[in-house]
């Protein structure tokens, strides 16, 4: 399954930082620290915000992972000083 059929297939949402394309994405033996092999985790392909690491028992934590990163939404308001209220603080 390509990146892109299992964007489709979960249904990720877009990044609620900066409204690029997610990905899944598990850490490989030998890539990082040893206690991380096998993890699992969504990130951004722009900015690269992630989720935290889930460790799969049996099967796939992509449901899992899916509902996390899908839990915030991109605001409307992509304005990085901007309040909840959608107006913009002054610095």
């Amino acid at each position: 399954m390509t990146m892109t059929e299992d964007r489709e297939k979960l249904a990720l949402a877009l990044c609620p930082f900066c409204g690029g394309t997610a990905r899944f994405g598990k850490s490989v033996p030998g890539e990082q620290e040893g206690e991380n092999d096998g993890a699992e985790y969504v990130e951004c392909c722009d900015c690269g915000a992630s989720t935290c690491l889930v460790f799969p028992l049996m099967d796939s934590a992509k449901q899992v992972l899916r509902d996390m990163w899908n839990r915030r939404s991109v605001p409307d308001n992509k304005t990085p000083n901007a309040d909840l209220s959608g107006r913009t603080r002054s610095a």
